[in-house]
């Protein structure tokens, strides 16, 4: 998982500091105000720590000695827009992979990718153009490069365009060498490592025919105009995890842009934790298997189409799931008998063979597997739960729905299944389940965050605003006394600082909505 998306506040440094600068409320403002103009980025009073390492050594840097005479030099001095540059590129420091949030790239590959490859197949231009906004090194803006060379072959007699662009100068170097480590490719498919790479001591360097599919440039999403020409006439944009940082006006702008740039039927990915709701009603929402994604329309989509969408939870196994010990000893007399000890050891040495199926991805195979040990065990609950994570990553919300329900019967603590009877009574537009089913999980986990996050969605949306502002204060609460880095249960691209960023933004738009 990334722990520091785009515009992600810059890390606390390593070495250790001598002196941190210390900022006024009035200070803050300042350059609160200088940033948002600048980058449209927001940051919140009580998480400047990040900021002042930074402020401190640009101020060092420039021989200053205070945050108030940095911020006079940035807003008067000669040299201070290159100096702004500098702060920016450290303040807006990107950390992501190779085929980050795989539902979204499963879509890509699985339907829109085809669906304009036949739609353009026979015209005579070919083309297919796409622009990665807030691509930091490159990872994202590859991963589409490579997911069309795999299914276009004859990828080289299509017009493709891919444009990647960032407001941080370090980061579009880096997107530009593509050399990368480890750690960076570590999600990277192992059938496509070799393939696309080569190694180089401790580095991985992506093929130079990939590298060349795609455009890396200069561009400030919050003050740039959308005018280069790659930027016209698009398929598809990606701007995930970018626009949670900029602050309200600035998204919508940003939004307005995109669908602009966008062809008739263009698709927008966003981050999961990000939302068009409430921004514009241009989009409608596309569901695909485990994630959605915008598509552009060109009628207004009706409120009720444009809630807020909660996606299902992708489930980790290692966390839900304990492979069981084999029953190896023999039965005593007057106690169990020695036929159920025989089925508690087919039982579990089936239960072993599915889940190891199910994290090797081979879902119809691990599905028939939990059958069968459900069959010899029919309260079986950890086969019941990955049988309804199946069902509901196929859409089949009403068979994933009883399957929970049986779980529930049989231990009616069984956090993981109210929380994933929540998502699926949301999807299939029963709030007040919903509603019920998110109450419960913070009954039996008063910690579970994600849980009074959508409770506050659900709220919000149904303009029931004091109790919006309730549940999302309360995983404020919990959230703060959280390690930024620190990854969601149940999210796959959520971390503490970032779910924090999405409440507190909601947070926002009630207060917006309260003064109109």
């Amino acid at each position: 998982m990334a722990k520091v998306p785009f515009c992600g506040i810059h890390k606390k440094r390593k070495h250790k500091m001598t002196r941190k600068v210390s900022i006024t409320d009035g200070e803050f403002e300042l350059f609160q105000k200088m940033l948002i103009s600048e980058a449209g980025l927001r940051f919140y009073k009580d998480r400047t720590d990040s900021l002042c390492y930074v402020l401190d050594e640009r101020i060092k840097k420039r021989g200053l000695a205070s945050a108030r005479e940095y911020y006079d030099f940035l807003k008067y001095n000669s040299d201070g827009s290159v100096e702004l540059q500098t702060l920016l590129d450290l303040v807006t420091i990107g950390e992501t992979y190779f085929f980050r949030n795989k539902p979204h790239f499963d879509a890509l590959v699985n339907f829109i990718l085809p669906e304009i490859i036949k739609k353009k197949e026979n015209t005579p231009a070919k083309s297919i153009r796409i622009w990665s906004a807030g691509c930091s090194k490159g990872d994202e803006a590859y991963s589409i490069a490579i997911s069309l060379r795999e299914l276009l072959p004859s990828y080289k007699d299509w017009n493709i365009s891919i444009l990647a662009t960032d407001l941080n100068r370090n980061v579009l170097r880096d997107a530009k060498n593509a050399v990368y480590r480890k750690k960076d490719i570590a999600s990277f498919p192992e059938k496509y490592l070799t393939k696309y790479f080569s190694e180089e001591g401790n580095n991985y360097v992506l093929d130079e025919s990939v590298k060349k599919m795609v455009n890396v440039k200069y561009h400030n999403l919050a003050k740039d105009p959308f005018a280069l020409e790659e930027m016209k006439n698009l398929d598809i944009i990606f701007c995930r995890n970018v626009t949670i940082y900029f602050d309200l006006e600035t998204t919508r702008t940003v939004i307005n842009g995109f669908y602009d740039r966008l062809l008739k039927d263009g698709y927008l990915f966003i981050g999961h934790s990000e939302t068009l709701w409430k921004i514009t009603n241009r989009f409608e929402t596309i569901e695909f298997p485990r994630t959605f994604i915008y598509k552009k329309t060109l009628h207004p989509v009706e409120e009720i189409e444009a809630k807020p969408f909660m996606g299902i939870p992708s489930i980790d196994l290692d966390e839900i799931i304990h492979e069981e010990t084999l029953v190896t000893e023999e039965p005593k007399e007057k106690e169990v008998p020695a036929e159920t000890v025989m089925s508690k050891n087919k039982g579990s040495i089936l239960y072993v063979k599915a889940a190891k199926l199910f994290r090797e991805k081979k879902y119809q195979e691990a599905f028939l597997a939990f059958d069968e040990v459900i069959k010899l065990d029919k309260n079986h609950i950890d086969s019941h739960f990955a049988k309804a994570v199946i069902l509901a990553n196929r859409s089949e919300y009403e068979d994933a729905t009883k399957e929970l329900k049986k779980i529930i019967k049989t231990d009616n603590l069984y956090l993981e299944a109210y929380y994933l009877l929540g998502v699926l009574a949301h999807k299939t537009g029963d709030l007040t389940e919903a509603e019920n089913r998110f109450r419960k999980c913070v009954y039996i986990d008063p910690g579970m965050v994600l849980a009074y996050f959508n409770l506050g969605n659900i709220y919000l949306y149904e303009k029931r605003l004091a109790k919006a502002t309730r549940e999302f204060n309360n995983a404020i609460r919990l959230l703060e006394g959280k390690p930024k880095e620190e990854p969601i249960k149940f999210c796959e691209d959520f971390t503490a600082d970032f779910l924090l960023r999405a409440c507190r933004n909601n947070l926002l738009e009630i207060g917006a909505g309260n003064d109109r």
